[in-house]
């Protein structure tokens, strides 16, 4: 008899696992509580040709994982590219939108010069960030965070006005607590490598390295024609295709070993029973299904915390928007102390995905650590909110003709100090347990590829435990 192994949440990262375990000849059946499958990703796609996303708008196309995917489901046709002219990216600083440099590598002597024409650095803050050169690499291996490595590296308001709006604005975080080592740890690489990251982007220019990661003949940053949810619709066209059993608005609310198998209690009535179990849901949710087996597995999931986001799209007819939107978008630092997070100008991101002449999106995101309470507020209040914030900071005003509100309670899971060591004894404690593995992006990168590739390797080592080929 095939052995059956259970997936439990259908977003990117139990899709993907689904799909490898079945590549393998196992059986699978996916469980996801809503109705839909795709997690944080979702698209939404009107009548008048407005392509609108929800979640992630991309993915990056310098980390392979998720390309592959595309190519191995068929859908490589359908990836596009940002659009090549304007790729400019905006920070609100001092009372008014400034250009970021193209292609900014954090610690180049030359970008600290462009920084400085763009108003972002005074001259003491750009001469504070040259000073890297002088500063001694750190030798004792102690965790730092975000803020403590570029506040060290490259001063204060090196940190306050580019750093953090631009990695903390990732990940919706605060960067004076999250791990360096845990979310970008090639900024230590050059530290340990070069001595510091003057030297580092010093040494790149010297070797020819371009302007910034992409794969060959894309943009660094890729999407689908149709949205992103094109990727999980292929997903679970595979998945059905091939035999797999994906159970939507179904709930699983208890997980317990039975006689060398698995068994799972659904909301309101029903089991499942399986040889293995992947449970690819937020790390707190997580922690609930996994306490009777392992309490301390248990107690470091709820260890990793999570911030709460929504996005908020806003369509104009073209001309609509008062000042024409330029560039990709802008950021906005926390010592601004604005509402928004960062703006997207997804009709000059993406062309193709509104009628040309007819359009123009725009997305802004709020929320984040620390700014949690503005959820509170109704959709409506939401839209008012960044419409007013729009017109604040780039002038953008009119009223729109179509508006959505996406909200992800505790939906982001933030890297703090320590993260990499909590995963690896979240996994050492479920060891304990032969067949029941966790995946999603709590914990090996928040990203789509990310969650593709420690999605696709937690497939691959279930597989191999239960004799798979």
């Amino acid at each position: 008899m095939t052995a059956r192994v259970a997936v439990v949440g259908g977003g990117i990262a139990g899709l993907v696992a689904a799909y490898e375990l079945r590549e393998r000849g196992l059986d699978v059946t996916v469980v996801e509580a809503q109705a839909r499958f795709g997690g944080k990703i979702a698209t939404t796609r009107t009548d008048d040709g407005l392509v609108i996303e929800a979640g992630a708008d991309s993915f990056l196309s310098a980390k392979p994982a998720g390309l592959a995917l595309c190519e191995r489901l068929g859908i490589s046709s359908r990836v596009i590219d940002t659009r090549p002219d304007d790729r400019r990216t905006f920070v609100w600083s001092r009372g008014r939108l400034r250009p970021l440099p193209e292609g900014l590598v954090l610690g180049s002597p030359a970008r600290a010069g462009a920084l400085l024409r763009s108003g972002l650095l005074s001259p003491a803050g750009a001469a504070r960030m040259a000073l890297d050169l002088a500063i001694p690499p750190r030798r004792d291996g102690a965790e730092e965070s975000i803020g403590e490595f570029f506040t060290r590296r490259l001063g204060r308001e090196a940190y306050d006005r580019v750093v953090e709006p631009l990695l903390g604005g990732i990940h919706a975080g605060d960067p004076a607590k999250l791990s360096l080592r845990a979310l970008f740890p090639r900024f230590a690489d050059m530290e340990r490598d070069h001595g510091g990251l003057v030297r580092a982007a010093l040494a790149a220019r010297r070797n020819g390295a371009g302007p910034g990661p992409a794969a060959p003949g894309h943009s660094p940053f890729v999407s689908l024609a149709g949205g992103m949810s094109e990727l999980v619709e292929a997903l679970v066209a595979m998945l059905s295709s091939g035999g797999a059993e994906l159970l939507g608005g179904r709930r699983v609310v208890g997980l317990a070993p039975e006689a060398g198998r698995w068994r799972m209690g659904l909301e309101a009535e029903g089991t499942v029973e399986a040889d293995a179990v992947v449970v690819a849901t937020p790390a707190f949710v997580t922690a609930g299904l996994v306490r009777t087996l392992s309490p301390p597995a248990a107690a470091l999931l709820e260890a990793i915390p999570h911030a709460s986001t929504a996005t908020v799209s806003l369509a104009y007819r073209a001309g609509g928007t008062g000042r024409a939107p330029q560039g990709y978008g802008f950021v906005v630092p926390r010592v601004e102390g604005r509402q928004l997070i960062a703006a997207t100008w997804s009709s000059n991101k993406w062309p193709s995905r509104v009628i040309p002449g007819h359009h123009a999106v725009v997305r802004g995101y709020v929320g984040g650590v620390g700014r949690e309470r503005v959820l509170d507020e109704t959709d409506d209040s939401l839209v008012q909110l960044v419409r007013s914030e729009l017109k604040a900071l780039a002038g953008v005003d009119g009223q729109p003709v179509h508006t959505e509100v996406h909200r992800y309670p505790q939906g982001m899971p933030q890297y703090t100090i320590g993260h990499l060591e909590r995963v690896a004894r979240i996994r050492a404690h479920l060891a304990d347990w032969p067949g029941l593995a966790v995946t999603g992006a709590a914990y090996g990168g928040v990203g789509i590829p990310d969650c593709i590739t420690d999605a696709s390797a937690t497939a691959a080592a279930v597989a191999d435990s239960l004799g798979s080929s």
